[in-house]
């Protein structure tokens, strides 16, 4: 590998040496072929940053992609397009996570603040990045949020409460991050203490299609993570406003070398339009939602279009429900498995994706 490509913790070779390394047997797979790349990437990635620089005219992350790419092939034989596809993905939101994070570091030394990041002045400080997370793309940050209040009292300031947003430009149809917490069947859920239920409903989804309630855990205030519990910080336009992001929920098949077959059920954020860089990131929560947005005193924004949702292309979440379950450190909290029946006609390519909503008041 040529050094001037990677700035490696140590030795350069041992770059090129962990990127040449095989899969270790049983790594969950997302197809029969190739199926270790992404945890292969995002093992051999952890000992390595990128250079800001440039090689003949190309930035160094697409010479990284490209040089992983051609080093596994070499030894694993040739990737689908699919594959190719996949693998790209985790790529590139890994290194897009740590050029933004290396960029943070270059700008907080500096006494001229970033520009670009709308509704930011020259005067504001950089966002403070989410550290990457398998269960997110690279860029996202938690700030005040933007969403205005339009009647009563307080119209005319904004929400005084945290917001999700993105530091880099997101295409339509772009993954945005996972909806994790603790799964619970719906009939569970219901059947919760009422004070417990009650508290977890304010942040809870709902999977209609599967009968699956998830919500991220409270602490001790009644409180969420949002640097573990990401999505559950995304707020819904207001009256005026309309959404840009959506979510979703999926079925992912995964089998491993041995021929062992699971599913699960992955919920997910997507953007429905092209966001640039500084979006607060939106989503309508569902008509389920009325009874809390009355008691609050507000309404809200139109969700993504049918015709908007429908026309895109989602990028295929296998590479990283692989990684996920690869890693462990997040498969508890972003993946619920469910029992289905392998036998049937539907395919690993294949990702069916079903409406989610805010859980339905009671």
């Amino acid at each position: 590998m040529r050094e001037e490509l990677l700035d490696c913790k140590g030795d350069a070779s041992t770059c090129e040496m962990s990127l040449r390394g095989r899969p270790p047997e049983g790594t969950p797979v997302a197809s029969e072929r190739h199926v270790s790349l992404p945890a292969l990437f995002l093992a051999s990635f952890k000992d390595c940053s990128i250079s800001r620089r440039k090689v003949d005219g190309t930035s160094s992350a697409t010479q990284f992609s490209r040089k992983f790419m051609h080093d596994t092939v070499e030894s694993e034989g040739a990737l689908s397009d699919e594959e190719v596809e996949e693998l790209a993905a985790l790529i590139e939101a890994e290194l897009e996570a740590q050029q933004q994070n290396a960029a943070l570091v270059v700008r907080s030394r500096t006494p001229t603040p970033p520009l670009g990041f709308q509704g930011l002045s020259p005067r504001d400080p950089p966002p403070e990045l989410l550290p990457p997370d398998l269960t997110r793309r690279g860029g996202l940050y938690i700030a005040p949020s933007r969403v205005p209040i339009e009647s009563g009292p307080s119209a005319g300031s904004t929400l005084q409460q945290p917001g999700l947003f993105t530091s880099v430009a997101i295409p339509a149809g772009g993954f945005i991050c996972m909806y994790t917490g603790h799964f619970f069947p719906t009939e569970s859920f219901e059947s919760l203490p009422d004070a417990r239920r009650d508290a977890l409903s304010r942040y809870a989804v709902e999977v209609e299609d599967h009968e699956i309630t998830a919500a991220p855990p409270l602490d001790g205030t009644g409180s969420v993570d949002f640097a573990i519990h990401t999505a559950a910080a995304a707020n819904e336009p207001s009256k005026s406003n309309e959404a840009n992001a959506f979510i979703e929920a999926s079925v992912i098949e995964v089998g491993n070398e041995g021929g062992e077959v699971r599913f699960y059920l992955v919920i997910c954020m997507f953007a429905c339009r092209p966001l640039s860089a500084g979006t607060e990131i939106l989503w309508n929560y569902g008509e389920g939602y009325e009874p809390q947005r009355e008691l609050a005193g507000y309404k809200a924004g139109s969700a993504c279009s049918d015709q908007e949702v429908d026309g895109l292309r989602r990028p295929s979440l296998h590479g990283r429900v692989a990684a996920i379950l690869e890693d462990g450190s997040r498969s508890a909290d972003a993946l619920f498995e469910i029992e289905q029946d392998s036998s049937g006609e539907s395919s690993s390519d294949d990702e069916e994706w079903v409406p989610v909503k805010r859980r339905r008041g009671r």
